[in-house]
């Protein structure tokens, strides 16, 4: 019994002990909007939906976003996650257990933008110019 108090406590520490994973997850949500709605979004080749659209990611990948309607430009935005240094300075300096389990289960990173907007640019409609028919020409009379 003096053995398994310990041991009890140990584990509880190890395992209640990650700061990011406790408080922010491994997860993060991004809104994904577009002026005007209805773009098709894929997120890293994926089709996902149509916007307004709301997607869990993984908080260590990085989001290459596809935004799509018919008669506009498709846009491209790079969201790319960061290392959240808040979190992990705080699990070094209480224990280094914490910073492992951060790193590996990716809670030490994070994407800054969890609303992301695209304003769609329409596309260029080319423009039809009416077709002239030519008027004959009647030939020239002499003058007398």
């Amino acid at each position: 019994m003096k053995v398994a108090t310990p041991i009890c406590a140990i584990i509880a520490i190890v395992a209640c002990s990650s700061c990011a994973t406790l408080l922010k997850g491994t997860t993060d949500q991004i809104m994904v909007s577009t002026d005007p709605a209805g773009a098709k979004v894929s997120i890293n080749g994926q089709q996902s939906g149509e916007t307004p659209f709301v997607a869990t990611v993984p908080s260590s990948q990085n989001l290459h976003i596809h935004l799509q309607k018919a008669g506009y430009q498709d846009q491209d935005i790079e969201d790319d996650a960061s290392f959240r240094w808040g979190y992990e300075f705080w699990s070094f300096v209480a224990y280094v257990i914490p910073l492992v389990v951060d790193l590996s289960d990716g809670a030490a990173w994070g994407h800054e933008q969890t609303m992301i907007a695209g304003h769609l640019q329409p596309v260029a409609q080319p423009v039809a110019v009416p077709q002239q028919t030519p008027v004959p020409l009647k030939p020239a009379t002499p003058s007398t």
